[in-house]
């Protein structure tokens, strides 16, 4: 998402969107409603964020991004109410937090599928999941192998995405090529894509109908001779749950806000944005 675009509509819609961490202000009020995290949420939580202020006119929301661990962060020091997340805590995560008082609950908010996305001009029509990671850990650097010609140029995510975190455990199952590109949010793997004929990146599958014409979708395979599953397909191989985390069970705006997005309006602004909502009888306020 462009920002200067994302900040001047939701300066419309009186939502402050905050890039960055040390401009959101303080906790000082109850109709104030602090939320950090996940990129791959940000376009999601802004919509959901409009639509939710326009019914409570009286509340102030502040939005940013930064990734899954960024969030996590800021809700265990207590600069957010709520945090985004394409992933459980780590452990690591989970001491801190246990050390500061902090008992985050994870509330599931919708399905997100982890999409592969390469250069238009890449004639390659598949990619099993094995392959993938392949690619990713640096175990091939070219796409001959493939079907097509030239250097790999492998566009990932930063440390602490959820994304990032995805990929290695599914596909990557070691570690990272100290040849990728580490890099922050969604909007520079398109752009990095876009590029490099021979770029490969991941997004989250809200963001895949919003692509340039030099990007496009590659289809994956669970394995090397499974059918080829385009992102929308229930079965496609690498899927997630998107989390909406509060210390302790959701309470006061942080609960409205959940609940909103579980409402009839809440869950068609879900589809909207490319996700799958939950099922209508699932539990989504982390009790």
């Amino acid at each position: 998402m462009d920002p200067s675009l994302a900040t001047r509509a939701a300066s419309r819609i009186g939502v402050a969107l905050c890039l960055m961490l040390s401009a959101c202000a303080p906790r000082v009020a109850d109709h104030v409603l602090h939320i950090r995290g996940s990129d791959s949420q940000l376009h999601l939580t802004w919509a959901l964020a409009q639509a939710f202020q326009h019914s409570r006119p009286e509340v102030t929301l502040t939005l940013g991004g930064g990734g899954s661990g960024v969030g996590l962060t800021a809700l265990i020091e207590g600069t957010v109410e709520l945090a985004t997340a394409t992933r459980a805590l780590r452990p690591e995560e989970a001491q801190i937090a246990a050390r500061s008082g902090v008992a985050p609950v994870l509330s599931p908010l919708a399905m997100d599928h982890v999409v592969v996305i390469v250069s238009a001009q890449n004639p390659v029509e598949a990619l099993s999941v094995d392959a993938l990671g392949e690619l990713f850990r640096g175990g091939q650097t070219r796409w001959e192998s493939l079907g097509w010609s030239g250097p790999v140029s492998l566009c990932g995510r930063q440390e602490g995405s959820g994304t990032r975190r995805l990929l290695q455990t599914r596909a990557v199952r070691s570690r990272y090529s100290e040849q990728m590109q580490e890099l922050n949010g969604q909007a520079q793997v398109i752009d990095a894509v876009s590029q490099d004929p021979g770029a490969i990146g991941i997004i989250s599958l809200g963001a895949a109908d919003r692509l340039p014409p030099t990007v496009r979708v590659m289809p994956l395979r669970e394995a090397p001779e499974a059918p080829a599953r385009a992102p929308s397909a229930a079965d496609y191989p690498l899927q997630r749950w998107l989390y909406q985390v509060t210390d302790g069970p959701p309470q006061g705006l942080a609960r409205d806000f959940i609940a909103f997005a579980h409402s009839a309006e809440g869950r068609q602004i879900i589809r909207d944005e490319g996700f799958l909502p939950l099922p209508e009888d699932a539990d989504a306020l982390g009790r």
